[in-house]
C-alpha cells in the first residue's frame, strides 16, 4: 500500500481530508495501516470525511465481500470495524448514507477529528 508520507511532507497538514469511495476497496489486512496514517495528516483543527460501502448494501448479499461490476473485490464493513480502525481519531459525527449515481449502495459516513 501506498503511504501518505511517500508523497507528502510530514510537516504539512491538511484542515479536510476527503475518503470518498475508497475503503471498501482495501483488503481488510490493509484497514488499520491505511486508517493509521490519517492522525499525522490532519492539522490541530482538521477533520477526515469517510464515505464508504456498508454491510447492509442490498449487494453485499450478508457477505463480508463480493465481486464489483469491473471485476474488483469490494469489502463491506460494519460501523464498528470502521471506529475500531479509525480508534486514533474521535468521531465528530455518524450517519448512514447511500452513494452512487443512483444512489443505490447504503454507506456509513463518518466525520473523525484528532
Amino acid at each position: 500500500m501506498t503511504r501518505l508520507s511517500d508523497h507528502i511532507d510530514d510537516e504539512f497538514k491538511f484542515d479536510l481530508i476527503l475518503d470518498y469511495s475508497f475503503l471498501h476497496h482495501l483488503p481488510p489486512a490493509s484497514i488499520v495501516d491505511y486508517a493509521s496514517q490519517f492522525r499525522a495528516k490532519l492539522s490541530p483543527l482538521g477533520r477526515l470525511l469517510l464515505v464508504c460501502y456498508s454491510e447492509n448494501d442490498p449487494f453485499a448479499r450478508g457477505q463480508k465481500s463480493a465481486r464489483g461490476t469491473l471485476g474488483n473485490e469490494m469489502f463491506y464493513r460494519t460501523r464498528r470495524c470502521i471506529e475500531e480502525a479509525y480508534s486514533t481519531l474521535k468521531v465528530v459525527s455518524y450517519r448512514e448514507t447511500t452513494l452512487g449515481k443512483q444512489r443505490h449502495h447504503l454507506g456509513h459516513c463518518f466525520v473523525f477529528r484528532r
